[in-house]
């Protein structure tokens, strides 16, 4: 369990001064820039600094689209778009948290980072819940201006959020379902561990596996898919509770119900609102019924 929550702090503001000395890491948040590729400016084949790259669980399927910016780093899993200003790729490292911190799309070491998904989520098959981490920039850029969606004005201004794989053959859309501010010091009264789901499944895991030993049960194919389905339920039901944690921290309330069946991106940068803080936007995948513009017609008021 330390183990995870010391995770959330690597990913320092990211994430915030306090984590960042405690790990001997330089303090982060600076107001550098960083340069990131347009998708056809890539230069197919030209040289880059050699880095080590993840390999995600499946290949993915790359579209044509995303073909190019893919050859040139294999990291890259898709390309994240936040009112008028986040756009920008989105890359992951399996079990990796910290290089994308301080090295941008190319591997250059660089203190403004890269936007990055959780190292132990899984995008092929899909997790439920991703979760995309991203510096607080004071000029704006990468998550600078993303705790904007703690007032509800500007979320409902704002209700549109693409998050496009590198196997999307088009944009798919979010809404913004709870945003809120929280501490990641376990004794602050604002505290909210986000990465729980994690824990939910390894607590789960380890639980199960005791209660089995002491049931005495041999590895039958049937004991083994009745004890995957006592398994499942758990953490369905933890996710459940954890999913309406979120809403309720939230510091407005969404005009869209959002249920343990919808996908969600959970976008993270720090705070400064709280000792080692967080910001977090709760987004969650438009519905097959449902469409951008009904969605922002819903956000503005303006639906029938």
């Amino acid at each position: 369990m330390r183990d995870l929550r010391k995770r959330l702090r690597v990913q320092a503001c990211v994430f915030c001064l306090i984590a960042a000395a405690a790990l001997g890491a330089p303090a982060i948040c600076p107001a550098q820039e960083q340069y990131i590729p347009e998708a056809e400016a890539v230069p197919y084949g030209a040289e880059q600094p050699e880095t080590v790259q993840s390999v995600p669980d499946e290949e993915p399927e790359v579209v044509p689209a995303f073909r190019e910016l893919y050859e040139a780093n294999r990291d890259l899993v898709g390309w994240l778009h936040v009112n008028e200003t986040i756009d920008y790729p989105v890359l992951q490292r399996r079990d990796d948290n910290d290089y994308y911190l301080h090295h941008d799309f190319y591997g250059n070491e660089d203190m403004a980072g890269t936007l990055f998904v959780d190292g132990y989520n899984r995008i092929w098959p899909r997790d439920r819940a991703l979760y995309i981490f991203g510096h607080n920039m004071k000029s704006g850029a990468a998550f600078g201006t993303l705790a904007a969606y703690d007032q509800e004005d500007y979320m409902r201004m704002h209700p549109l959020i693409s998050f496009r794989t590198v196997s999307d053959e088009e944009d798919v859309y979010y809404a913004p379902v709870a945003g809120f501010h929280a501490s990641m010091v376990e004794t602050d009264p604002d505290y909210f561990f986000v990465l729980e789901p994690f824990l939910h499944e390894a607590e789960e895991i380890q639980r199960l596996g005791l209660e089995r030993a002491l049931a005495g049960l041999g590895t039958e194919e049937a004991d083994d898919t009745a004890w995957d389905s006592i398994l499942s339920e758990r953490i369905w039901a933890r996710y459940e509770k954890y999913l309406n944690e979120l809403l309720d921290h939230s510091r407005w309330r969404s005009p869209i119900e959002t249920t343990v069946g919808d996908d969600l991106i959970i976008l993270i940068t720090c705070s400064y609102y709280q000792e080692d803080g967080r910001f977090i936007l709760v987004c969650r995948k438009l519905r097959d019924n449902e469409t951008p513009e009904m969605i922002t017609q819903i956000y503005s008021g303006s639906a029938d």
